[in-house]
């Protein structure tokens, strides 16, 4: 399964916790308003998740800090008859969300720019991007920038995904822009950002580490010097 998936299920988790601790004697209703939004997201991958699992499971832990912004640390795992195994491990922050800032389109240069249509399942009932939604559209751009430079897919696999979600509005008609770059080249990883915008408010920023891996040696390995330049001309020379 791909990682958007793994944010399926912490999300599914997440709203389960928060629905249990705030549940107001007001019922359903208050507590839907009570009920903080995602902030930030920080996922280690530290296993595939397989389809054979015959279960999935994500333990949560809540804490409270002292501006009243809430971090549930998760544990997602997949277990067989005989078997558990831990696949990847969160930390997710939770408060209020303010009106997301705003950027103009010429401000990313010449960045990857993918330009993707909003889906019916993206959206809540007032059109606003669910935090999943946000995941998938920056899988999207990423997919596209690592094809473009002609990087084998198979050859990388995701080691850290960091999301930073922002006020959503009703999201604009005409779809979502990502603006994409490479932001670190290493020895055997490499870290690509993006910006998710509607018009000019921004949505969500991502950040993902990628590690170029083996299946037949089952090791991280260097890339070769083609791909690793490919990488570099990728990386801006000035900051949006």
């Amino acid at each position: 399964m791909n990682n958007v998936a793994y944010a399926e299920y912490l999300q599914e988790a997440h709203e389960a916790l928060l629905r249990r601790r705030c549940e107001p004697a007001g019922g359903a209703a208050a507590r839907d308003e009570l009920q903080p939004a995602a902030l930030r997201y920080e996922v280690t991958f530290l296993a595939p998740l397989m389809l054979a699992a015959r279960s999935v499971e994500v333990e949560c832990r809540a804490t409270q800090g002292s501006s009243g912004q809430l971090t549930i640390a998760s544990e997602l795992a997949h277990s067989s008859l005989d078997s558990r195994m831990v696949v990847a491990r969160s930390s997710a922050l939770f408060g209020t969300r303010g009106r997301p800032p705003t950027r103009a389109r010429d401000a990313f240069g010449d960045r990857h720019h993918t330009a993707l249509q909003v889906r019916r399942s993206d959206v809540d009932g007032a059109g606003r991007l669910g935090d999943v939604g946000c995941f998938e559209y920056l899988q999207e751009a990423r997919i596209q920038l690592i094809a473009e430079l002609g990087i084998d897919p198979t050859a990388t696999v995701v080691a850290q995904k960091d999301v930073d979600l922002f006020g959503a509005p009703a999201l604009a008609a005409e779809g979502i822009d990502v603006w994409s770059w490479v932001s670190r080249v290493g020895g055997r990883s490499t870290t690509i950002e993006s910006t998710v915008m509607s018009g000019d408010d921004e949505l969500a920023h991502g950040s993902v580490t990628l590690v170029f891996f083996s299946p037949q040696l089952q090791k991280s390995v260097s890339p070769s010097p083609d791909v690793l330049a490919a990488l570099r001309s990728r990386v801006p020379s000035a900051p949006a």
